[in-house]
């Protein structure tokens, strides 16, 4: 299966998550390519700034998509909103989420998976299932296999 991991990290923790992600379903025989996004400038915090994008990646030769960014403010991060609202259809897309998050989910991972759920079935995707990653938690290694490995089960 062609997988695309359309992935936004400032800090790294996100990339850290995804390319363990990635190595996984390489490992079980898929086609994964990881695209990250990069903003024009310094994205502002607020959910009503502009996050301008350098490019958005066509996600059109992808079977299925693995959606991966932080939480900024119980929202997914506006860099990653603008890759949404700007990407065309998503028809018959098999869609997975991945959020990391400084605090436990329920503070905010859970609503930026529910809006970009919510986004990417807007556009006709078919959301398999999601994942988080609470960076501030002394299991959060143990968050990591298992966001990795939830993710990857996701595509068997």
């Amino acid at each position: 299966m062609q997988i695309g991991i359309i992935l936004y990290s400032q800090t790294g923790h996100t990339r850290r998550v995804a390319l363990l992600t990635q190595d996984k379903l390489n490992a079980s025989g898929h086609a994964v390519t990881l695209h990250t996004l990069e903003s024009v400038g310094q994205p502002g915090f607020s959910q009503d700034a502009q996050a301008p994008l350098q490019s958005i990646p066509s996600v059109e030769a992808y079977d299925a998509l693995i959606f991966a960014t932080p939480v900024w403010g119980g929202h997914p991060a506006p860099p990653f909103l603008t890759f949404l609202n700007h990407t065309p259809g998503l028809q018959g897309k098999r869609v997975a989420c991945l959020v990391t998050g400084f605090f436990p989910a329920q503070w905010g991972c859970v609503q930026a998976i529910a809006k970009m759920s919510e986004i990417a079935q807007s556009k006709g995707a078919q959301i398999l299932g999601s994942a988080s990653v609470s960076w501030f938690s002394l299991t959060r290694g143990r968050q990591i296999q298992q966001a990795a490995e939830n993710l990857s089960a996701l595509f068997a």
